[in-house]
């Protein structure tokens, strides 16, 4: 037996318990009429007390999928004999509206973070081989390991062995910089920029960042703090910054996308209520700019955490309707958690698919070696018109 106490229409953060005497342990998933939905992750392992009593908090912000419309709950008997399989159906008000992403979106940007390129480039070909379907690549940062010419040569090669005509942005991280060593870089970045130039127009603000229309209403903004002494900061006394702050100002976008390998410290998934340094010297300022601002997507990397832990990788600020995606990694991922059961699944390096439509934003993230949807991973979030 499941009883949950939702606390927010269309999200499912919330209260789970389960009661089923005799068993051990409970798993929850998304589930619809014909049974459980695959294409979904499980979001909970539950252990279960003597009296066959469990539960779980969901929090996060998370949203419950829009193909649910049940919830799926298979429990352990003590004997080990046949899994028991029961549902709750998820009440009519708190689904996921219907009328969000139920249309086809104006753009599919598939996000990547810290590949971390060496000698085995396994793991970044499957991850540049799941892009294939998307409009574009953004990449938050650390795309090599050793900033080794090498390492963007055989990264270069990847990408045209897979998605040779895709566009691809990418920003730097504290690994293809390391202590100012930005030639090797430069040079992969100008690679990157001469594939498209001819599609996108492209603005460069001389000092290191750099801004491009992606498409109606929508630009993309890089970023790329230089990294010494273990933390990041933008040089020429912030000339980066004075440079956003002005072309935000002046961009006709309706949306705007900030590409950054350092997440903020005011929405790092990381940060405990004791405080935490920021990873950005000039952290401050560039909060105190973003939060001017309104329906701006800050995409960032560095973290490695999975979409799992219980906090999530994405936060919403509603006032402002802005948006931080920290995209964890391609690499295996942190998992954070006091959580008793941990699946060896959760582990997995992860990417993510951006899915912009006229009302809403999709956010799917996804396991990197099965491509499953990560049920603690997925977000619909309306937007107002700006």
């Amino acid at each position: 037996m499941l009883n949950v106490n939702f606390v927010k229409r269309n999200l499912a953060d919330g209260q789970y318990d389960v009661k089923e005497k005799g068993c051990l342990m409970a798993r929850l998933s998304w589930a619809d009429a014909d049974g459980e939905l695959k294409q979904y992750s499980p979001f909970a392992y539950l252990p279960l007390n003597p009296d066959g009593k469990g539960g779980f908090s969901y929090t996060g912000g998370r949203s419950i999928p829009k193909e649910a419309s049940r919830i799926c709950v298979k429990t352990i008997p003590e004997d080990f004999s046949q899994v028991k399989e029961a549902y709750w159906e998820i009440p009519e008000s708190h689904m996921t509206s219907s009328h969000h992403c139920n249309h086809t979106p104006e753009m599919r940007i598939g996000l990547m973070s810290d590949l971390h390129m060496t000698d085995k480039p396994g793991r970044i070909r499957t991850a540049l081989n799941r892009m294939k379907d998307m409009d574009l690549v953004l990449m938050a940062g650390d795309l090599v390991n050793n900033c080794e010419s090498l390492q963007y040569d055989r990264l270069a090669s990847v990408i045209e062995e897979t998605i040779p005509a895709k566009p691809i942005f990418a920003v730097a991280g504290n690994h293809d910089i390391p202590e100012c060593q930005k030639k090797d870089y430069r040079c992969f970045e100008q690679w990157l920029h001469g594939r498209i130039r001819e599609r996108y127009a492209f603005m460069d603000s001389g000092s290191g960042a750099f801004a491009a229309m992606l498409g109606p209403g929508v630009d993309l903004i890089g970023l790329n703090p230089l990294y010494a002494r273990k933390i990041f900061y933008f040089p020429e006394k912030g000339a980066q910054l004075q440079w956003l702050n002005q072309y935000l100002t002046d961009s006709p976008a309706r949306q705007h996308i900030i590409l950054c390998h350092a997440p903020l410290l005011a929405h790092n998934p990381q940060r405990s209520p004791e405080g935490k340094s920021p990873y950005l010297a000039q952290d401050t300022a560039l909060q105190e700019i973003v939060d001017q601002q309104r329906n701006i997507i800050f995409i960032s990397g560095h973290t490695h955490l999975s979409p799992d832990i219980p906090s999530g990788c994405v936060e919403y600020d509603s006032m402002r309707e802005n948006l931080y995606i920290n995209d964890g990694s391609i690499c295996p991922v942190d998992l954070k958690s006091t959580e008793a059961v941990l699946p060896s699944e959760w582990r997995d390096g992860c990417y993510t698919e951006l899915r912009i439509y006229g009302d809403s934003v999709e956010i799917i993230m996804r396991y990197l070696h099965s491509g499953k949807r990560i049920s603690r991973g997925y977000y619909n979030i309306p937007v107002m018109d700006p």
